[in-house]
């Protein structure tokens, strides 16, 4: 595994990653619409910053009114290193949760 990413990883709280693997899976199922009272405000803040990020991390911003469906508002889009964070998130929850049977 890449030692940045997983250094980078390490710095994040679990706040963070928790949203992350929010965002993925809103990303991948849902073409990137966002159901954001799913969100608190920390959650929103952090949003923000990821945005902000130049290049961004993860992009985050509303939909206009045509693009909004089931109460997805919001928009998130993804850098290939925000991927590449939350595929490593993914498969670490995995090994955690992996029951031998």
């Amino acid at each position: 595994m890449n030692q940045e990413l997983l250094t980078f990883i390490e710095g994040m709280t679990e706040t963070e990653k928790s949203l992350l693997l929010f965002f993925e899976t809103q990303a991948v199922d849902q073409g990137g619409r966002v159901f954001v009272r799913s969100m608190n405000d920390e959650d929103r803040e952090i949003a923000k910053r990821w945005s902000a990020i130049d290049p961004f991390f993860v992009m985050f911003g509303r939909l206009s009114i045509k693009d909004c469906t089931e109460g997805r508002t919001h928009y998130v889009k993804f850098s290939e290193r925000a991927y590449e964070v939350a595929a490593i998130l993914r498969k670490q929850r995995a090994e955690r949760n992996f029951v031998y049977r």
